[in-house]
């Protein structure tokens, strides 16, 4: 995908030979355009998860992003080598973001990714994933039996599973299709006794990779009150930290892996630096 840098047609990656040059020559004035994009399309979401601020009633003002702000970033987007299209919400039902990913089509060059909770995963909202130029779709699903699930995200689990299976099926329908299908756990106390069962489900599903991260370190005044009651659940934020279970986690991770060298499955690890296993 080609664009203009004063007046002359470029690619991403001429935008990013500049950029870099510009940040190797310290020049306080750059003329290239913005390398990564993070581009949150929407603050609005169709779940309640217990470790989100939506739980709580703390996003203000949820919203989609205007359109008149949306045809202004489509230039940048068709520039970037990275593009990340999500934030808070669920970018599934924003119109931007179907903007942004229309916007995309040509630009072949750029690894472009999404964070989703699968709930609006449609045949119609799968044919237009598949046929554009996302390269990496992120399933937030945090458990892999129902009951776990609908404790932390409150969704019908078998829905939301045949929701990505669908997915993966016509993925590999698609032969062409670059298109890598992450699922995502966020460990607590709850739940991270799922953590070597959650490689086997990703697998079966038909899915490429498995990845773990823990909760938010927030603040102590903000997790205080930060109380959600869902059924017999009860989930206390400051309670489902994984300090005093460390170790135990960490043997559920290798126990992960091991399975997911197995199996031939992605796995990974991100978030605080206890959770690494090297």
């Amino acid at each position: 995908m080609d664009y203009l840098i004063d007046g002359k047609l470029g690619s991403p990656a001429d935008n990013e030979k500049r950029a870099l040059l510009a940040w190797e020559q310290g020049e306080e004035f750059v003329t290239s355009k913005p390398v990564l994009l993070s581009i949150e399309s929407t603050s609005v979401c169709n779940l309640r998860c217990v470790m989100c601020p939506h739980a709580i009633g703390a996003v203000r003002r949820p919203k989609h992003m205007d359109k008149e702000v949306a045809d202004k970033l489509e230039g940048f987007l068709k520039s970037a080598k990275s593009i990340q299209l999500h934030g808070i919400g669920e970018p599934l039902l924003s119109p931007a973001f179907w903007q942004f990913l229309s916007a995309v089509q040509d630009n072949h060059e750029a690894h472009i990714e999404v964070n989703s909770n699968a709930v609006l995963l449609t045949d119609t909202t799968i044919s237009k994933i598949l046929d554009s130029n996302l390269k990496t779709i992120n399933i937030s699903l945090d458990a892999c039996t129902r009951e776990m699930y609908q404790k932390i995200r409150g969704e019908k689990f078998e829905k939301v599973s045949m929701n990505i299976k669908r997915l993966c099926d016509k993925r590999r329908e698609k032969v062409d299709s670059e298109l890598k299908i992450w699922l995502n756990m966020t460990i607590m106390k709850e739940n991270y006794k799922e953590i070597p069962y959650f490689v086997y489900f990703a697998k079966a599903i038909g899915a490429d990779h498995t990845h773990f991260n823990d909760l938010n370190a927030f603040n102590a005044h903000t997790l205080l009150n930060w109380k959600v009651e869902r059924g017999d659940f009860i989930f206390n934020y400051s309670e489902q930290m994984i300090d005093s279970v460390i170790d135990e986690v960490h043997e559920k991770l290798k126990e992960a892996k091991r399975n997911a060298e197995i199996l031939g499955i992605g796995f990974s690890i991100s978030g605080n630096k206890k959770l690494h296993l090297e």
